[in-house]
Parts: structure tokens; sequence; C-alpha cells
């Protein structure tokens, strides 16, 4: 299709232009090795990390340490903030067979310094002398062949002699006048060096307005460097055969580059600079395509183009392209392609012609090419742009600063919940102030907020997610694990995060913790989250619900592992919905096999048991037989009552039939409160072990506490109460427990119970 020049493909945004590298199939026996070891900069100074044998879809990450000492940008760029010492830890990161591979490279010292500004000595009342500059070399005729030499340009000072002044800001100190004389140093101290300490040194990049010319005819080059002040560019061609350079007599760091005739060349330019009174030479490089005097030319220019895109997002980039004078050109074809790298996908049917669509599907690089291709009469003429896309995780902002000791919690509400998937991969990004050598803290993300928690202990407590290492870790990033215990479905959402210090040596010592950034990554794994009650009954039905996605799957088949016990079939309405039917009393799985087509991408399995009915009928629970824990006690006395004695003890007891989360008991209880009692609280619990004393609670907690205002709940007085239980994660116990800081009582001395049953709901 023949798109004419009127319908110009401009679109306002910054051009991001990138060599590619080629791979190569010896790629796979590169070794990846840490090349930078130790670095020294200066306060806002910088330094690159250098990787060699670096690996196409490996992702390099780089930690601070301290980031208040040195900073570390994504692409591995040092910045010294203040004055001091730190590390910075190198990774690497890759996927093998599906699984995510991480491989720490080393580990960098670096110092960081305060820059000052030395005093050079200065001897009084001897005569100043002028340099003179050396005189320049003498030049050759560009066209003349082979490699054209320097061009010097004036530096437009105005005063091609100057005369040092002396003083301090002066950098040619005074000479002293006599010839074997050192040059003082800085510290006054004749026989001590002067320390240099390491500089990162810059780098240059060459744009080039227009790669494609005719002969005769000209365009300019401009060179730019990441640090430091231009003193001075030698402008190069590999072949003047091709083109010349002439450098700009007002500005060294531009340049006009002109064909002579047909064929291609490299243009280079040799930079001097100068980064904090050290002076360097880098190099840049870019080339030349020179056409006939009488061929089509075209330039073409990506705009819009992001250097990162969050996965999942889109942007848009399109294609401007330049004719020059030529009138009559039509544009035949635009052609867009990934050239390297899978983290994105491309859409050009959804856009006018000359754009295209970005997807962002994975993190990494993708590399996207443009050619154009022009006619004008019989004459033809092609360009191709590249650029490079780095796409990253979701990136949530928090920066928020979270106090807490090695004993207690700390916890912030963030301003915007996020909604986290179970097969996402998630990663925090923090800094840590602390004044003790080990700045370790754990952090948990949770669904609640602070503020209708009662207290930061109470945020942390159902985290959904929680740091991948237990003992906790220093600065930097950390990657979350999903708690299996409280991400029980397909999605959780994240309101708050809690911190802990877990490096300190007493309990009160103390950090503040900024949770920078939440990084979210979502992965190709499908999610599944099986749903399902502990029994079913005989002659009755219960649903096991399959929580999937719709796109993740085609259809779901459910399979009982013993048909005589119970049966299983799809409900007609929502085949995520198996419907089981109780058989006979027993132990039997269900299984969900989830299919794409005719393929079985993913199955999961809950057990379950087919009881006979027992709902709605009390079952009475000999507490005597429960576990005393803590330092509690439990007596069966004659009359067949039990009796607990002795804060903060509790007794577990084994429920008749386990609770799967959500499911309900009636508990229904009768007894006498001794006259130093001061009531009891009473959960639900998964195991022994998370009930003792103040450990965390799993199922709903009730509280029946002396002096409350009830008439029967005071010391010496019987009780008669009801209470419903609902569990929080499946429950296999029931917890009485001695409160003694309830009421006036401060010991706890007798409890009896003359009547403890459930009803299960």
């Amino acid at each position: 299709m023949k798109i004419r020049k009127a319908m110009a493909f401009a679109l306002a945004g910054a051009l991001v232009l990138t060599t590619v590298a080629t791979g190569t199939t010896s790629e796979a026996a590169k070794k990846t090795k840490l090349k930078t070891k130790k670095v020294s900069i200066y306060v806002k100074g910088k330094k690159k990390i250098s990787i060699t044998g670096k690996k196409a879809k490996h992702k390099y990450t780089f930690t601070s340490k301290k980031k208040k000492i040195a900073k570390v940008s994504k692409t591995g760029v040092i910045t010294g903030v203040k004055a001091g010492k730190t590390t910075i830890t190198v990774k690497d990161t890759w996927k093998q067979k599906g699984k995510k591979k991480t491989k720490k490279l080393g580990t960098i010292n670096v110092t960081v310094k305060k820059k000052t500004t030395p005093k050079p000595k200065v001897t009084p009342n001897v005569p100043q002398v002028t340099p003179q500059p050396p005189a320049p070399p003498a030049t050759q005729d560009p066209n003349g062949g082979g490699s054209q030499p320097p061009v010097i340009t004036p530096d437009n000072s105005g005063d091609p002699t100057p005369t040092p002044s002396g003083k301090p800001d002066d950098p040619t100190p005074t000479p002293s006048g006599k010839p074997d004389e050192p040059t003082p140093t800085p510290s006054g101290k004749p026989d001590e060096p002067t320390s240099t300490p390491e500089i990162e040194e810059p780098t240059a990049e060459l744009k080039i307005a227009g790669s494609n010319i005719r002969a005769e005819e000209s365009t300019t080059a401009e060179v730019k460097v990441s640090a430091g002040t231009v003193t001075d560019v030698t402008w190069t061609v590999g072949s003047t055969a091709v083109a010349t350079v002439q450098k700009d007599s007002e500005d060294a760091k531009k340049a006009v580059i002109t064909g002579v005739t047909e064929g291609e060349t490299k243009v280079t330019a040799e930079v001097k600079v100068k980064v904090e009174d050290k002076d360097f030479t880098v190099k840049a490089e870019g080339t030349i395509h020179v056409a006939a005097k009488d061929a089509l030319v075209i330039n073409a220019t990506i705009e819009s183009a992001p250097t990162e895109l969050e996965i999942t997002r889109s942007a848009e980039m399109s294609v401007k392209v330049d004719v020059g004078e030529e009138e009559g050109v039509v544009i035949e074809n635009i052609l867009w392609e990934i050239t390297k790298g899978d983290a994105a996908t491309i859409d050009t049917s959804s856009v006018e012609a000359g754009s295209v669509i970005v997807n962002a599907n994975k993190v990494g690089d993708v590399t996207i090419s443009v050619t154009v291709t022009a006619k004008k009469g019989d004459k033809t003429a092609t360009d191709t742009k590249e650029v490079t896309i780095h796409v990253t995780p979701i990136t949530y902002n928090i920066g928020k600063e979270i106090s807490c000791t090695k004993k207690d919690w700390g916890a912030v509400t963030l301003d915007k919940e996020i909604v986290i998937k179970k097969t996402d991969l998630v990663e925090v990004l923090f800094s840590v102030k602390s004044g003790n050598a080990d700045d370790k803290v754990s952090i948990k993300l949770s669904p609640r907020t602070l503020e209708e928690s009662n207290g930061a202990f109470n945020v942390q407590e159902v985290g959904v997610l929680e740091m991948k290492s237990a003992g906790g870790a220093a600065a930097g990033t950390a990657e979350m694990v999903r708690n299996a215990t409280h991400f029980t479905s397909n999605y959780a959402t994240v309101k708050g995060v809690a911190a802990v210090f877990t490096g300190g040596a007493n309990d009160d010592d103390s950090v503040v913790v900024t949770i920078e950034k939440i990084l979210v990554t979502p992965t190709d794994e499908v999610a599944l989250s099986m749903h399902a009650p502990g029994a079913v009954e005989t002659n009755k039905t219960a649903t096991v619900q399959a929580e999937i996605d719709e796109n993740d799957f085609t259809s779901i088949e459910w399979v009982t592992s013993d048909e005589t016990k119970a049966t299983v079939e799809a409900d007609p309405e929502d085949q995520r919905n198996g419907i089981v039917t109780g058989i006979a009393a027993g132990e039997v799985e269900i299984t969900a096999k989830i299919k794409k087509g005719d393929n079985v991408i993913i199955e999961e399995t809950v057990k379950m048991e087919v009881r006979l009915n027992y709902k709605g009928t009390p079952i009475d629970i000999d507490l005597s037989k429960g576990e005393a824990v803590d330092g509690g006690s439990v007596t069966k006395n004659p009359d067949g009552s039990v009796l607990i004695m002795n804060e903060p003890g509790a007794v577990v007891c084994a429920l008749p039939y386990p609770l799967k989360k959500g499911e309900k008991i009636k508990v229904i209880m009768e007894g006498h409160f001794g006259e130093n009692t001061g009531g009891f609280r009473m959960w639900t619990a998964p195991d022994p072990e998370t009930v003792g004393g103040n450990k965390v609670q799993a199922g709903s907690t009730v509280n029946y506490e002396l002096n409350s205002g009830k008439p029967d709940f005071n010391p010496g007085n019987d009780f008669s109460v009801t209470a419903e239980l609902e569990a929080s994660v499946e429950c296999i116990n029931i917890v009485i427990r001695m409160p003694g800081w309830s009421g006036p009582v401060t010991q706890v001395t007798d409890l009896t119970f003359t009547k403890f049953a459930v009803e299960y709901i």
C-alpha cells in the first residue's frame, strides 16, 4: 500500500537509538564475571560497573547496602551520595526450565570521598612566568585520501596568553622561580605525594542528524558525554574518499560531515573531557552512508520510543521520514520487526500507518526495528532504525518509613491498595537507617491497614506475603513469597506493610525502614486455588470450588478417588464447581483437572471426609483429655466437672471434626467462676504449637472477662453461655486460656466447667 508524503508520520517524543550486539551460537559458553571489584569516587561522582560475558535473557541486578553512602542504578552506574564506605552486591538472574535461578556474581567495595579544593602554596615577590602555547600541527588536504588530520579550533577566550593569578581557585599555580624546586603539595609536606582518588571514566555518544546523504551533500553530527566538560574533540572519518568531517569553529562538540563519493565509512569523535580536574580521552563512533549525487535518499527517525516499559503496559511509537527537498516521493512500505529479545510483542493493525503498538509481556530487553522503503520514479531508497526497550516490573512507588525494634513490629498503610496474584513475582525495594552493624529486617505485606488494626502487630499477623529469607535481609531488593496460611485465593489485596528488626543484639535496638518500592512481575503460570469443606455428610452434597480465571482454561474434569465413598460432577452452571455427594463414611480425594483443549495443564487434589449426619447436634467434649500448656493444669473432679487452673495456662482440645476455613461451630458452656479468676478466652487453632501464651490466634476469639457489667460474670458465680466461632484457617483444636490481666485478679486459681459441647453449624 502506497502512502503519500503528505501523511506525515510525526509524533512528539524523544528518540532513543541503541546499538544492538549480534548474538552468537557460543553465547551459552560465555563465563559471566564481575570485572569491577573496588570503586573509589567523590560525592556526586559516577562509576559504571563492568560485567564481562553477559548473556541474553539474563537480568543483572545491583543492590547497595547503604544507599545514603552510594546508590546504584538498574544499569549498574554507581553514584556517590555522601562520604563513607558501603558494598554493592551484583546478582545474575535467569530462567531455566521454567524456574527462576539466581547467582551472586560478587560484591564491590565502594569508598565515597568528599571533594576538597586543594590550596597551592604561593611564593610572594617572584616574577610570574607566562606559559607559551605550543605551535599547532600542519594541516593536510582533506580530500587527499586516508585519515583526516585533527582540526585545531581556537578556544575563543579572547586572551591567548593568560597570566596565572596564583589564587587558590586558579588551576595553574605560580611557579616558584627555582628550576630545581618541585611543585609544593597541597598538604604542605614536600615529601608527601598528592593522592588521586578514582574517578569514573565518562562515556561519549555520537548522534548524526542524517546518516544517509548524497555525494557533495552535508549533515551535522554532535557528541555528548555522560559527565564532565568537553575541552576538545578530534573528528575523523575512516575514509576521506567517502566523506570528510569538519569541526565546528565555535563548538568542538559539533561537526559537519560532507559526502564525497558513494560508499560507507565510520565517523569517529575522540573527545577530551575533564571530570573533577582529571583529564580523560574517550571515543564515540557512528556510520555515514553516502549515495550517488542523483540517488534518492531518505532518513527515518523513531519517535516517542520509551527507554523503559512496565510489564503488561503498552506504548505507541511512530516513524518520521525525512526526504529532504525531494518532491513526489512515495512511501512504498514500512516494516516493523522484533530483531532481538521476546520481552514484548508488536501490533501495527490497530494504529495508523507508520505507527506500532508495543505490548510488554515479560521482564527483559527487546529490540525493535523499522525499515522504510520510498520511491520516486525509478529510484528507490530504504533506511532502517532500531530502538531497544527495557521491560521492567510493575513499579509501585511507596516512599514510607516504618519505625520498629527487635521486639515490636512497625507498620504503615499504603496510599493505594495493590492487588497481587498468587503467581506474581513480588519484590520489595527498601533501605534501613540504623546505627547497628547488622541492620537486617523482616517485612510483610498485609491485607490490613494500620488504622483498622489494633497496632502494628495485628497488621503483620495476617501477612499474605513475607520475605523469602526467614531471618530477614539487609537493605536492597528482597524477594517475597506467599504465606499459604493467609494467601488462600488467587488474588490478595495488600493494604499495609509491616517490618520488624531482626538484626540488633537487644530487644530495644531500633531502626527506621523505608519501603521505597514494591515491584510486581506477572508470570505465565496458571493460578489455581481449591476451596473445599472438610467433610460431606452421607446422602448430602457439598461444593468444591476450583478458583481459576476464565481465560486460563477451556474445560475442567472432576474425578473422585473412590465412588463407593463419594461421587463428583461438574456444576452445569459453572464447571469450576464440583458437586460432591456423600455415599459412605470414610476419606475420599477429589481432583480438578484443568484443561486447555485436550491437554491437562494443571491439576490439584483436596481430601474430604464423608461422615454420618452430625451437624445440628451438640457433641460433648471431655476437657480433661485436653493438653495443658504454658504452666496450666486441668483436672477431672469426682462429679465429672473439669477444673482448670494457673494463669497464663491454656488447655488445648481436639475438635470432633476439623473445621475448614470459614466453617463455624457453636460452643455451649456451663460452669462456675472461682473466687480468684478473671474469666477466660477461647479460640479455634490449627495445632498446639501455635496456641500457647501470646502466640498467634488462628480463629475467631471470644472473651469472657469478669467485672464486665454482666450479673453472672463475677467471681464466685455460675455461668451459662453459648459462643459462635468461625475458623480463619483449617483448625483441628479448640483452646481455652486464662487471661490473668482481666479485672482486679493477678493470679488465677480456678475455673470449673460442668458442661462443654460443640455443635457444627
